[in-house]
């Protein structure tokens, strides 16, 4: 008769699980979704290649045959902090220490007159397209 070794991982269901950049940019996308009344949609993208985790951002829009438009792109390893966030828009790089930093660096990108731009030229063109 086999026994069944004792576990030496401790107790799994008490570790608190973590707010990822990718989760933000998640969020962020589903965001944009509706604040566009889904004319653009925010589409969120893995990219692991060990030893990074990342994403990358993209505005898409269904109505110019899925035009897609790379607005970030983050990279991290498992430990999550630092985060690498390049700015394709802008064409900048950051590098964050922790979460509030990363949603102050999210809204800076978001809210930069190049994306502000580019979001009114998508709708525009989606709309016309409809």
């Amino acid at each position: 008769m086999t026994s069944v070794p004792d576990s030496l991982w401790g107790d799994l269901g008490s570790i608190e699980t973590t707010r990822t950049p990718n989760l933000i940019l998640q969020e962020q996308a589903s965001l944009l979704r509706q604040l566009t009344d889904g004319v653009l949609d925010g589409v969120v993208v893995r990219y692991n290649r060990p030893p990074y985790l990342g994403s990358g951002l993209y505005i898409t829009s269904n109505a110019l045959d899925g035009y897609r438009l790379q607005i970030l792109r983050t990279r991290h390893l498992v430990h999550i902090y630092p985060v690498h966030v390049s700015d394709y828009v802008n064409d900048i790089s950051y590098d964050v220490s922790d979460e509030t930093e990363l949603v102050g660096i999210l809204e800076h990108i978001f809210t930069s007159e190049k994306v502000q731009r580019a979001i009114g030229v998508l709708i525009s063109e989606s709309n016309a397209e409809m």
